[in-house]
């Protein structure tokens, strides 16, 4: 039966939601009253009608189900496109003038957005003889709207299309904070990019990745096929004598501690690499995740490589320098010390003025 199929596809729909006891009772509600009134029909009722005289099952219809479910549903007649219900919680999120709607076409009703929206989505359900679901972009007056709507076909017992039941959620909220969250990783995407650093999120025993920045497979050494056969791939890039550390670095990660270590890797392409990786641990909901960047320090360690080798030459020299120095001071000091000796007793002896001016330059320069 169509009334029937239509309550329980509505009630399958929303049966998880928080308010899915509620539209049950009133679904089951009316299921049972339009039951005892099928019973109760006149023998002269046509069998083929399925349901009371219109206007009677249009107000149970809105009444008793339509109008207590807590979204948005329009009944459509399949063969003509005619509004034949629209429930109360639709008129109230969409201000719909209800008068405007039932008996109306879509596109008389709604214009354009109906026709280049809804109806093209109504007559797939119907060829595909099932449910379509669709998200369009609703433009208003003041702003626009994105809406998910679902369209569920309804057939005669002998397959002639009845109704298309169409449900449509107001998902303007989440397309926008799904929108911003794609622009945000875009943006932290093109940052880490331009930095020249490697970002990436994982576990705590490094098995599983949740974001991996452009850059870092190719940092490592690695290609995708890597990543797929095994997380593993990365220690197996670390140099051997180094990958003691690396395990230390993983453990210390494991109990939430924060990481700074820089070891060796074999690149394939580039020969011994060396890298310096940062981890903070942080608390998700579930699980524990890895937040890290990864920079390859190999020039500065090659500079500070020849710095040290620079300081020691320049040690060297100085300790050279000195050495000489006191070597000469004590070749010079040993004669030096005879020639002042000597001039003290030449002094002490009789000499013309000239003679003893001489030798007294002599003992004052030393």
């Amino acid at each position: 039966l169509a009334l029937a199929a239509v309550l329980a596809w509505v009630a399958l729909v929303f049966a998880l939601t928080p308010v899915g006891s509620a539209v049950m009772v009133a679904a089951g509600t009316a299921v049972a009253g339009w039951t005892v009134r099928q019973r109760a029909r006149p023998r002269w009722w046509p069998s083929w009608f399925v349901s009371e005289p219109p206007a009677a099952a249009h107000d149970d219809v809105n009444e008793l189900l339509l109008d207590q479910l807590p979204t948005s549903v329009v009944v459509v007649d399949a063969v003509d496109e005619h509004v034949l219900c629209v429930n109360r919680h639709a008129v109230q999120e969409f201000q719909l003038d209800r008068a405007r709607l039932v008996g109306h076409t879509l596109v008389e009703a709604l214009g354009h957005q109906a026709k280049v929206h809804l109806v093209p989505g109504i007559r797939r359900a119907i060829e595909e003889r099932g449910t379509v679901e669709q998200d369009v972009v609703w433009e208003g007056i003041e702003a626009y709207r994105v809406l998910h709507l679902r369209h569920q076909a309804i057939f005669y017992d002998d397959g002639r299309p009845r109704l298309v039941v169409t449900v449509a959620r107001d998902v303007t909220a989440v397309a926008s904070a799904q929108r911003e969250l794609i622009e945000s990783q875009a943006r932290m995407m093109e940052f880490a990019d331009a930095v020249g650093d490697d970002l990436f999120v994982t576990t705590p025993m490094f098995d599983r990745f949740h974001y991996l920045s452009i850059g870092t497979l190719a940092t490592w050494g690695l290609v995708e096929d890597d990543l797929l056969r095994s997380p593993a791939c990365f220690r197996e890039r670390v140099h051997a004598d180094d990958r003691s550390l690396f395990d230390v670095c993983v453990q210390r990660q494991s109990r939430g501690e924060a990481v700074d270590s820089t070891f060796r890797i074999d690149h394939p392409l580039r020969g011994q690499r060396w890298l310096r990786m940062r981890t903070r641990a942080r608390a998700q909901p579930g699980e524990t995740r890895i937040y890290g960047l990864v920079i390859d320090v190999t020039n500065d360690r090659l500079r500070e490589r020849e710095l040290q080798r620079a300081r020691d030459v320049a040690e060297a020299a100085s300790q050279a320098k000195s050495q000489f120095m006191a070597n000469m001071s004590h070749e010079i000091r040993t004669p030096m010390n005879g020639i002042l000796g000597m001039t003290e007793l030449l002094l002490g002896t009789t000499m013309s003025d000239k003679q003893r001016r001489f030798a007294q330059a002599v003992y004052r320069s030393g």
